[in-house]
């Protein structure tokens, strides 16, 4: 019976094992668990594992010496051996189970009483069973837990409004786009912020275009340089020689004698129509093919009768027009998403573009064509410059920190800042404009010390002190905590000071 011999490794769990039996071939499968590591270190995997090998149509075996995976084997009849050579030496209906524990009797365990009359039975100690040093040793901790209680139980909140000033200073604020951190000169980090926008709009065309309609004609005059009979056929192209040529073809074929210096006259029209075709005698004087080393051609007369209709088109002015118009509108759209990105206190530096790429543009009609309307397609990509409100707000409280009065300190939420001036573009790349930052302050001098003589004191007593050693818009509420102790805290720490505008 062929026997295939799987060497686990640390890291293998149940989906890798089945994917190393998958491959297997043998009718007995033999899984070889490694010295460290616990794959299948639980019932259920390796119950997963036997069903796996049995729709295989093998039969499972494990060597193995750990404790619990032989436990799993024997409860779930898989055979299990301590070593490869069991495995192959002893029959599969052999299971190494493991043996039950041995069970001791539970002993109590002795206490430190019991202990010490072991070790000294004939010592006692007589003042412990008396009730009098019991009850006074007992006393003492009480008395240790309620003093404990008093100082520690008790605590209080006291809400304070203090008489407040106004804090104002003027400032003069430098955005700039290549720095990351504020300073307290009032120079701040200025923000790139891109969003793409698109757009269409059209308007009536203004200018005028010619559509050919009739085609020129006239009369040329071939003339034999040989002295032999060409025949001239119908078709036969004669152009001007400008770099853009006007071309006309013969209406009949025509024959010219045999005689150097045989002249023929010849019907011509021109290939195109419009007025490109009238054109002013001897413009035609070039023949197209072989017969240009034969003959010589010209028109003694102008070519006419090449006309042209009038129709509205785009003129250039209108192109320009049209971009200029849906630029503009563009920009709001994109200063309205950028503010909607922003939040209420986030300041926008640019007024007008500053940076535009253009990522599509397409007209209709793209160049001038008979028309009535153009048309415009713009997707434009917008860069503006933007100041972080918040960090505006911490560097300016850090400026009026600074040049805070000894003693003072100053209300949360107070601060306000009024533009004053419109951001400006300087020519080393910055954007200045000057504010008013405004905010609450108090005076704080001397409050430690106050609350220091307050403390034991009833909630009434504290109120009506720190009222007339404080300077206060209001009384002062006292919350004590229980609500129903009768004193303040007799601990500094157990106090604490709000301050409310």
């Amino acid at each position: 019976m062929k026997t295939q011999i799987l060497h686990l490794e640390s890291y293998d769990d149940l989906h890798s094992i089945k994917d190393k039996l998958n491959w297997g071939q043998g009718e007995r499968v033999i899984l070889v668990f490694p010295l460290r590591g616990r794959p299948l270190n639980n019932k259920l995997d390796l119950l997963m594992v036997k069903r796996h090998t049995q729709a295989l149509g093998a039969i499972l075996a494990l060597v193995t010496s750990k404790h619990r995976v032989r436990e799993y084997a024997g409860e779930l009849d898989i055979p299990v051996f301590r070593s490869l050579r069991q495995a192959n030496t002893l029959p599969w209906e052999y299971t190494i189970k493991e043996a039950p524990p041995t069970k001791f009797p539970k002993v109590r365990e002795k206490s430190l009483r019991d202990m010490r009359e072991l070790a000294y039975p004939g010592l006692k100690a007589s003042w412990v069973s008396r009730p009098v040093p019991r009850i006074l040793f007992f006393s003492l901790g009480a008395i240790a837990c309620l003093a404990i209680l008093i100082f520690l139980l008790p605590g209080a909140e006291i809400h304070l409004s203090p008489s407040t000033e106004s804090q104002e200073l003027t400032l003069s604020i430098s955005a700039n786009p290549t720095i990351t951190s504020y300073n307290l000169s009032g120079v701040i980090p200025a923000l790139n912020v891109s969003v793409v926008v698109e757009g269409r709009d059209s308007l009536r065309t203004s200018g005028e275009i010619g559509i050919p309609q009739q085609t020129a004609s006239g009369e040329v005059i071939f003339t034999n340089l040989t002295d032999q009979a060409i025949i001239v056929p119908q078709g036969t192209i004669i152009r001007t020689l400008d770099s853009t040529p006007i071309r006309f073809a013969t209406m009949t074929e025509s024959e010219i004698p045999s005689e150097a210096g045989a002249i023929l006259t010849v019907a011509v029209e021109a290939l195109n129509p419009g007025l490109a075709g009238n054109l002013p005698p001897d413009s035609l004087v070039t023949i197209e093919g072989n017969l240009a080393f034969s003959l010589t051609a010209t028109n003694p007369e102008p070519t006419t009768g090449g006309g042209e209709h009038i129709s509205s088109a785009p003129s250039a002015e209108d192109y320009d027009t049209l971009s200029t118009r849906l630029l503009a509108a563009l920009w709001e759209t994109a200063f309205e998403e950028v503010e909607a990105l922003l939040a209420a206190n986030d300041i926008i530096l640019d007024s007008t573009p500053r940076t535009v790429t253009v990522l599509e543009k397409m007209y209709t009609p793209e160049e001038p064509q008979p028309s009535s309307e153009l048309s415009l397609l713009l997707r434009v990509e917008f860069e503006v410059l933007v100041v972080n409100g918040q960090t505006l707000e911490e560097m300016v409280s850090a400026i009026l920190d600074a040049t805070l009065p000894e003693g003072y300190s100053s209300f949360e939420g107070t601060l306000t800042i009024i533009h004053l001036t419109v951001p400006e573009f300087q020519e080393d790349n910055t954007i200045q404009w000057d504010v008013q930052a405004q905010r609450e302050i108090y005076t704080s001098e001397g409050q430690i010390e106050v609350v220091r003589r307050i403390l034991g004191m009833t909630p009434l007593e504290a109120s009506k002190f720190l009222s007339e050693n404080l300077s206060l818009k209001s009384p002062p509420e006292i919350q004590i905590s229980p609500p129903w102790w009768p004193q303040m805290p007799l601990l500094e720490i157990r106090i604490l000071i709000l301050e409310v505008g």
